[in-house]
């Protein structure tokens, strides 16, 4: 999750009360904590002119033309703006195949490039999370509860006959 889990409602369309975001620390030495993906210009316009139409991105003014326009609470894109097109972050993550949609963009004049913190998109359970959680002596209750915030752990009821 890079660091921090999403509130649902930033990626999905319902609100839930137990998929709320929340710290998610130990997961700093995963593989895919943290990544960078450059690309040349020429490449990331053609990328994103083609999956999003009527953007009009130019390979010569790739850096101005490209900005994360709004953020989660949990810092990733919410809305990125790509040429006349505003998109989704989760548009624009899956347009690029990138980990996450925790990134910063910089850019030269002949390459865009994209930092980016965890792996998916970042609601419910951290398995490097979980895992460190355990490491650290956690018990399962205490990790589910910690990952789904305000739930309740019972047994389910027996079956009536």
């Amino acid at each position: 999750s890079g660091g921090h889990t999403e509130d649902v409602e930033a990626v999905f369309a319902n609100a839930l009360p137990y998929l709320r975001g929340v710290e998610s620390r130990g997961e700093e030495n995963t593989s895919k904590y943290q990544a960078v993906r450059t690309f040349s210009n020429e490449e990331a316009a053609a990328l994103l002119n083609g999956a999003f139409p009527g953007a009009g991105l130019l390979a010569e003014t790739l850096a101005l033309q490209l900005a994360v326009t709004q953020r989660t609470a949990t810092g990733r894109a919410a809305t990125v703006q790509v040429g006349s097109r505003e998109v989704t972050g989760r548009e624009f993550r899956a347009a690029l195949s990138l980990n996450s949609t925790a990134f910063t963009i910089s850019a030269t004049e002949s390459t865009v490039t994209f930092s980016q913190r965890g792996y998916g998109h970042g609601v419910g359970m951290s398995q490097a999370g979980a895992n460190a959680m355990a490491a650290e002596g956690k018990g399962w209750e205490e990790i589910l509860r910690h990952y789904y915030t305000g739930i309740d752990i019972a047994p389910l009821p027996k079956e009536q006959k």
